[in-house]
């Protein structure tokens, strides 16, 4: 194999992969540190969840509903937010675009912040 050619083939396999990270972008929905999900949120809250639903919450680009999780909270202390209480959290049916699944039976303390993407 000549040099010339050994070159051009490396020089199309480093475009190759550089392309193939661009195509490759996706959601990340890595959990953070409690502190760092803490200093990063605008409301903080300590609750139970006491019932849940799924609610359509608009349609997508093609005109086809999207689903949400709808939680009802009885929320336990407010650490940072507003003054009114939290009655309802949402998240996305599927942890594959990041969704939760909380117990509903009002047994289990959550704390919940709101996402910074």
């Amino acid at each position: 194999m000549s040099a010339t050619f050994s070159s051009l083939l490396a020089t199309l396999f480093l475009l190759l992969v550089l392309r193939v990270e661009q195509i490759a972008e996706a959601c990340s929905c890595a959990p953070n540190h409690p502190q760092q999900a803490f200093c990063n949120a605008d409301v903080v809250i300590r609750a139970k969840v006491v019932a849940s639903k799924a609610v359509i919450s608009g349609n997508d680009i093609y005109g086809n509903p999207i689903q949400k999780l709808q939680y009802e909270v009885k929320q336990i202390k407010m650490f940072k937010g507003p003054e009114h209480n939290i009655e309802y959290i949402f998240t996305a049916t599927s942890s594959a675009v990041c969704g939760v699944t909380l117990e509903t039976n009002g047994k289990k303390e959550y704390l919940i912040t709101d996402s910074q993407a």
